[in-house]
C-alpha cells in the first residue's frame, strides 16, 4: 500500500480547508462502514472477559510502563497490557489497506484473541525478561507502516495517555479505575479516534502564526474541532450508522464531551512547510560524540530520537549474496581488511544501507544506535564469547557469526556487528555499484540518475525517524 506525502502549504490556508483538503481526504480516510466495523468489533472485545485491556503506558517505571505483558491490579476487574502508539497503527493500516483495495478489513476482535495486536516497536530488556505474551509491531506486520514511509503521524481526536486533569478522565482514575482503563482501551483502538497530521520532524507548523501545542498541528485543539466537525458533517453524514456510532464514541469515551450538529467553529490560518538542512543539522558536538569510540562495554539507554538532515548521512551498498542476513535486523562480517569489511567500523546512526542480492538491491535499511537491552540482540547473544569493543553503531565482538551457521566461517572467531532498521524489503531495482566485496560507500551524486531509488532511501528515512518518535514518547 502506497499513500501520498504530506504537500507544502508554506502560504497561509484556511484551517477548515486544510483540515478538508489536506488531511480528511479519500485516500487518508477508512472506509465510514470499515470504520464502523472495527468499532463494533472492538465493543465485542470490551464486553469479552477473558481478553485484557489495551491501554497506552504511562511512566517510564514501575507495572504501568512494561508493554507487553500481561498485568494484574488489584483496583481493576481485567488484566491490563499497557502499549505504545503500535496498536492503532497496526489497526490503521489494515483498515486502510483494505479501504483502498476495496477488501474486508481485520477481524478485530479474533486478532486480539489470538494475541496477533501488537504491543511495542520493540521491547526493552526488562521487559523482554518479562516474557511478554504480546507481539512487536514488526513481528505483526513484516514491513514499515505506509504512513511513516510517506511522513504522516497517527494523531488522536481524544487522548490515549491523558495527562491534563481537564481530561474528564482523571477523576474516573481513582473513582472507578475499571471504566477509567476500559475507556482508555476504547480511545487506544477505535479507529473513530484516528486521524492522520504531518510529522513534526519532517515539517514546520504554524497556526494562526504561532506554533501549536508540541510542534504539532495533530496535538492542536482547533484543528481537532475541525477534524470532528468535518467528520460528523460530510464524510459520516451520508452514514446515518457511522454517524450515529461515531457520536456515541465521543460521548462514551469522552465522558459526555460529545459532538453538536452545526456548531460554528472559528476559522484559523495554518502554514505547513518542509523543514531545511539547516533546522535538523545536529551540532559538532553530536557528531563527535557519536563517532567516538567506547572502549569499555556498558548498557547505555538509546539516544533520543534523533532529525535525519538532507545530506548528513552516507549510502552503503551491502552485498548479500550468499547470505540470509538481510531482515535479520544485523549487518555481521568479520573483523579484517578483507572484501569491504572495514566500513563497518565507521558506520553512523541514519547512514543507509542498500542490500544487494543477485545484481539486485532487495532491499533497504537505515543503521541504529547499538543497544545491548534490544530483544533483538537477545536472540543472538549466545553465539557471542566476548564484546571486545563498541562504538556508536558497531560492536566488536569474539565468538560465533551472529545470524548464520556456515562452515566457511569457522576460520573467523571475531567479528563486527551493526544493528539496522529494515522498512523496505521485496524490491528488484538495479544494483549501483558493480563491486562484488561485502560492503562499499555509494556516493550521492551516484544515485542523481537513480529517482527510483532516491525515492525509497527517503521513505526509509523518513520511516525511521517515525520509529524513533515513537520509541521516545514510550
Amino acid at each position: 500500500m502506497t499513500i501520498r506525502q504530506p504537500r507544502d502549504f508554506s502560504k497561509t490556508l484556511a484551517l477548515s480547508k486544510w483540515v478538508r483538503d489536506e488531511l480528511l481526504t479519500p485516500e487518508l480516510v477508512i472506509n465510514p462502514k470499515l470504520t464502523l466495523v472495527a468499532h463494533r468489533q472492538l465493543e465485542v472485545a470490551i464486553n469479552d472477559g477473558v481478553l485484557p485491556y489495551l491501554v497506552r503506558k504511562q511512566g517510564s517505571t514501575g507495572d504501568t510502563s512494561f508493554r507487553g505483558k500481561e498485568t494484574a491490579l488489584s483496583s481493576v476487574e481485567r488484566k491490563l497490557v499497557f502499549t505504545d502508539n503500535s496498536p492503532p497503527i497496526w489497526l490503521h493500516q489494515n483498515l486502510l489497506s483494505a479501504s483502498q483495495s476495496k477488501s474486508i478489513g481485520p477481524d478485530l476482535h479474533a486478532a486480539l484473541r489470538a494475541r496477533k495486536v501488537p504491543a511495542s516497536h520493540s521491547y526493552k530488556r526488562i521487559e523482554t525478561d518479562l516474557s511478554p505474551e504480546w507481539p512487536t509491531l514488526g513481528a505483526s506486520m513484516r514491513a514499515y507502516p505506509s504512513i511513516w514511509k510517506a511522513g504522516w503521524k497517527l494523531s488522536h481526536i481524544l487522548a490515549c495517555s491523558p495527562q491534563s486533569d481537564q481530561d474528564p478522565l482523571s477523576d474516573l482514575r481513582k473513582q472507578d479505575p475499571t471504566r477509567y482503563y476500559r475507556m482508555r482501551f476504547l480511545r487506544n483502538l477505535s479507529p473513530f479516534n484516528y486521524f492522520l497530521t504531518p510529522m513534526k520532524k519532517r515539517f514546520k507548523m504554524l497556526i494562526n502564526g504561532k506554533a501549536p501545542r508540541q510542534n504539532d498541528l495533530g496535538e492542536a485543539p482547533e484543528v481537532i474541532a475541525w477534524v470532528i466537525k468535518i467528520l460528523a458533517e460530510e464524510i459520516f453524514a451520508p452514514a446515518p450508522e457511522v454517524l450515529k456510532a461515531f457520536e456515541q464514541f465521543l460521548y462514551e469515551a469522552g465522558l459526555g464531551f460529545g459532538y453538536t450538529a452545526g456548531t460554528n467553529l472559528p476559522d484559523g490560518e495554518v502554514t505547513v512547510s518542509t523543514k531545511n538542512m539547516e533546522e535538523t543539522q545536529p551540532t559538532a558536538s553530536d557528531d563527535q560524540a557519536r563517532s567516538s569510540i567506547v572502549r569499555r562495554i556498558a548498557i547505555q539507554p538509546r539516544s533520543p530520537a534523533t532529525e535525519l538532515p538532507d545530506n548528513d548521512y552516507k549510502i552503503y551498498q551491502v552485498n548479500q549474496g550468499l547470505s540470509q542476513e538481510t531482515g535479520c535486523d544485523f549487518l555481521v562480517a568479520p573483523n579484517g581488511s578483507h572484501g569491504g569489511w572495514t566500513p563497518m567500523l565507521r558506520l553512523n546512526e541514519g547512514d543507509v544501507i542498500l542490500h544487494a542480492n543477485n545484481k539486485r538491491i532487495v532491499a533497504i535499511s537505515v543503521v541504529e544506535p547499538f543497544d545491548f537491552r534490544d530483544h533483538r540482540y537477545d536472540a543472538y547473544r549466545d553465539r557471542v564469547d566476548n564484546e571486545d569493543e563498541l562504538s556508536s553503531t558497531c560492536l566488536t565482538y569474539t565468538g560465533q557469526h551472529l545470524t548464520m551457521d556456515d562452515p566457511k566461517l569457522q576460520v573467523y572467531t571475531q567479528y563486527n556487528t551493526v544493528m539496522v532498521s529494515t522498512s523496505h524489503t521485496g524490491l528488484t531495482l538495479e544494483k549501483v555499484s558493480k563491486f562484488y566485496g561485502y560492503m562499499v560507500n555509494i556516493a550521492h551524486n551516484k544515485l542523481s540518475d537513480r529517482p527510483d531509488l532516491l525515492m525509497h532511501i527517503e521513505e526509509a528515512r523518513v520511516a525511521y525517524s517515525a520509529m524513533t518518535d515513537l520509541e521516545e514518547a514510550s
